[in-house]
C-alpha cells in the first residue's frame, strides 16, 4: 500500500517495490539503493525504512530514495548524524555543539544504508541535470515531510558525493547546512589486471616507490605461505568471517558484534548471489576475510576482519584488500572496486581516486536548525 508524502509515494515495505521500475532508477554506486540489499537493510533496521517514489514527466519516468528513521542507539553509527558531526566539526566535540549534535537525534538517513555515495535514483530520467534536480526537490520534499510525521528531530543525506552537482544543489536551495568528511575510495582496475595494476597502469598508477614496495610486499606474502580462498557465504564460512571480523570491532570499538554477525546472516538470506567472501589463510588457518557486493562491473568492499596477532608484520591487509582482490575482480569482470571511507591516504597511495564525501543536515525542530548551522560555521 502506498501513501501520499508531498509530492511522493510512501512505501513502507521492499515487497511493495516495482523491481524493475525501481532498479532502472539506479545508476552507478548504486547497489545500496538496490533491491537485494534494501531487504538486507530492511530485515537488520532498528527502526522500520520506507521508499519513496517520485513520479516525473506525467508518469512514465521515476527517481527513487530509500528512508533510515535512526534512533540515538542505531547500531549504524555512520549512519547517524551526530556521529559524524562530533567527530568532523570541531565546535561539536564537546560542550554546547555537542549537546546541539546529540540533539539532532532521532533522524532520518537519506540514501542507501552504507557510508558513502548516498544519492537519489534519477537514472531512469531524460531531462539530465534539470531533472535530476526537480526530482531531488520532489524526494527531498517527500522526506521532510515524512520525518516530521515521525516526530524525527532531523532529516540528512550525510555522504554526497562532491561531483553530484544536481543534488547538492537541491540540498542547498532547500536549506540544507553542509560540511565535508570522508573520502570514499574508488579504483578502477586495469583492463589486464594485476599485472598491469604493479607496472603503474590506470587511471590513476602507482608511483615508482609504490611500485616496488607493492613487489616487496608480495614477495613478503609468498614467502611467509600466504595463500587466499574464494567462499561463498556458506555457515562454516560465515562462522570464520565472524571470528576475524570480531578481532577488528574489538580494535576499533566501532560496531557491534551482534549486530554484524545478524547482519551477514541476512546477507546470506537476502542478498547472497550478489555477494562473496574472500579469505587470506596461513598455515591453513583464516587470518584475513573480507565480505563484498558486486552489482553490474561494480564490487562493494563491505566489511573485512583480521587475526592480528597471526598476522603481525606482514601486509596482509593489504594482499587481501588489494593484490588478491584486483585479480578477483578482474575474473568476475568487474571494472572498479567501492572501497568507502576510512584509510584514506592508504587507499590513495594504493592507485585509488577519491570521492570527497559531504554531509547535508537540516534540523527540524524549533531552532535547532539554526543552531546546528552555528556550530557547522564555527568550525
Amino acid at each position: 500500500m502506498a501513501w501520499r508524502v508531498g509530492a511522493c509515494e510512501e512505501l513502507r515495505s521492499v515487497r511493495e517495490l516495482n523491481e524493475a521500475e525501481w532498479e532502472a532508477s539506479l545508476g552507478a554506486h548504486g547497489f545500496y539503493a538496490s533491491l537485494p540489499w534494501l531487504r538486507v537493510a530492511e530485515e537488520t533496521a532498528d527502526m522500520p525504512p520506507f521508499y519513496l517514489r517520485s513520479t516525473i514527466s506525467g508518469g512514465t519516468r521515476f527517481a527513487t530514495l530509500p528512508c533510515y528513521p535512526m534512533a540515538a542507539e542505531s547500531p549504524f553509527p555512520f549512519c547517524r548524524v551526530e556521529f559524524l558531526a562530533t567527530r568532523f566539526i570541531e565546535s561539536c566535540a564537546s560542550g554546547e555543539g555537542a549537546r546541539v549534535a546529540a540533539s539532532l537525534m532521532p533522524a532520518l538517513f537519506l540514501g542507501g544504508r552504507n557510508p558513502a555515495h548516498t544519492r537519489v535514483g534519477a537514472a531512469a530520467l531524460e531531462r539530465g541535470a534539470a531533472g535530476e534536480r526537480e526530482a531531488a526537490h520532489d524526494l527531498l520534499g517527500g522526506a521532510e515531510e515524512a520525518a516530521r510525521d515521525r516526530a524525527l528531530r532531523s532529516v540528512g543525506m550525510l555522504y554526497v558525493d562532491e561531483d553530484d552537482a544536481p543534488l547538492r544543489q537541491a540540498l542547498a536551495e532547500r536549506g540544507y547546512v553542509s560540511f565535508p568528511h570522508h573520502g570514499a575510495a574508488v579504483l578502477d582496475v586495469p583492463d589486464e589486471g594485476f599485472d598491469a595494476y604493479v607496472r603503474g597502469s590506470g587511471r590513476h598508477p602507482l608511483t615508482t616507490n609504490m611500485r616496488n614496495n607493492v613487489r616487496r610486499e608480495m614477495k613478503r606474502l609468498a614467502a611467509a605461505g600466504v595463500r587466499y580462498e574464494s567462499r561463498e557465504l556458506d555457515p562454516a564460512a560465515r562462522e570464520e568471517a565472524d571470528r576475524l571480523e570480531a578481532r577488528l570491532n574489538r580494535k576499533y570499538k566501532t560496531f557491534d558484534d551482534r549486530a554484524v554477525r545478524r547482519l551477514r546472516e541476512a546477507v546470506a538470506r537476502q542478498a547472497g548471489d550478489h555477494a562473496g567472501l574472500e579469505f587470506a589463510r596461513l598455515e591453513g588457518h583464516a587470518v584475513g576475510s573480507l565480505l563484498y557486493f558486486r552489482r553490474r562491473e561494480e564490487l562493494y568492499v563491505r566489511t573485512a576482519g583480521f587475526d592480528y596477532e597471526a598476522t603481525e608484520g606482514l601486509p596482509v591487509y593489504f594482499g587481501l584488500l588489494f593484490y588478491h582482490l584486483i585479480e578477483r575482480a578482474r575474473a568476475l569482470g568487474v571494472r572498479v572496486i567501492h572501497y568507502s571511507v576510512g584509510t584514506e591516504e592508504a587507499k590513495r597511495r594504493r592507485g585509488c581516486r577519491l570521492v570527497r564525501q559531504y554531509a547535508y543536515v537540516k534540523g527540524l525542530a524549533p531552532g535547532l536548525h539554526d543552531a546546528f548551522a552555528h556550530h557547522v560555521a564555527a568550525g
